[in-house]
């Protein structure tokens, strides 16, 4: 029962699928933010007005900076579509974070045991000599505790 559902090729198929999500949220992301980053210099920048200072420059054959200024925040669509759609495209970036993480968590896990393994063996045979001894006077101890008391 437990082969059908815990095996090397299922493991290696579901990895797979994970890494294909996560590359497609961190393709998906990085468009979405660069489109709300795009979004966002436009509102900024005044873009959606600028054709209309255009029309008025060439009519009045100058412009000053009142229009311009005026035209920065009036834009207050683009803004608000630029930080919805740039946090969209981060988020995207970070779930692809955590897909990619677990995608590979098992590989992370390996690493981290071969390099923790060495040190605990390391302490393991430092510390055996010591508890050794300690553990034959605890032993000495309790046998004289028991010669002690079947004398009496």
């Amino acid at each position: 029962m437990y082969n059908k559902y815990l095996n090397e090729e299922k493991y290696q198929e579901n990895k797979n699928k994970v890494k294909k999500v996560s590359k497609i949220l961190l393709i998906l992301g990085i468009i979405i933010l660069l489109l709300g980053i795009v979004f966002l210099a436009m509102g900024f920048l005044g873009f959606s007005n600028i054709f209309d200072i255009g029309q008025k420059s060439a009519e009045v054959g100058n412009i000053d900076d009142s229009q311009i200024s005026k035209g920065m925040f009036e834009s207050f669509g683009l803004i608000s579509l630029g930080m919805i759609t740039t946090s969209i495209g981060v988020s995207l970036l970070m779930g692809s974070g955590i897909a990619m993480f677990v995608a590979h968590s098992r590989d992370i896990n390996a690493f981290n045991a071969q390099s923790s393994i060495p040190v605990a063996k390391e302490v393991v045979n430092e510390m055996a000599p010591s508890v050794g001894t300690v553990a034959k006077e605890v032993t000495k101890g309790i046998k004289e505790g028991l010669d002690d008391e079947n004398k009496s």
